[in-house]
């Protein structure tokens, strides 16, 4: 009986083992992964600087006057909020506006995807 019980409170004591070292593997991964994400928002941070700078140059060397220069307010304008979207939101901001997106419009999401897999498949099947 007691060879039982030693087997037993080994078995036991290997499950909480594995138990803790799961636990720890989890925390580590989602460390690293948070850290990623922090990493991807400061790249997207990056990136929404410099559409920022683009929508300035844009504005400064388009014409300022007309038909030309209605269109190159409107385009900076564009640029302009897509950078400060990009620096306010970052990656994960844009992640949650897009699941926001589906959730609310589920159907329409759905087509769209259906139409960028039929359109990605032609383009791969022409190669």
């Amino acid at each position: 009986m007691s060879s039982t019980k030693n087997a037993k409170d080994q078995v036991e004591n290997t499950l909480e083992q594995g138990r803790e070292a799961a636990g720890a593997f989890a925390d580590t991964a989602r460390n690293l992964a948070k850290g990623a994400v922090d990493k991807v928002d400061d790249a997207a941070g990056a990136v929404g600087e410099g559409l920022t700078g683009l929508a300035r140059n844009v504005r400064d060397r388009g014409p300022h006057e007309g038909v030309l220069g209605s269109a190159t307010g409107a385009v900076a304008s564009g640029i302009e909020s897509t950078g400060r979207y990009l620096k306010d939101e970052g990656i994960s901001g844009m992640t949650n506006d897009a699941v926001d997106l589906v959730r609310n419009y589920p159907i329409p999401a759905l087509l769209v995807g259906v139409g960028l897999g039929f359109l990605l498949a032609r383009a791969m099947s022409r190669d």
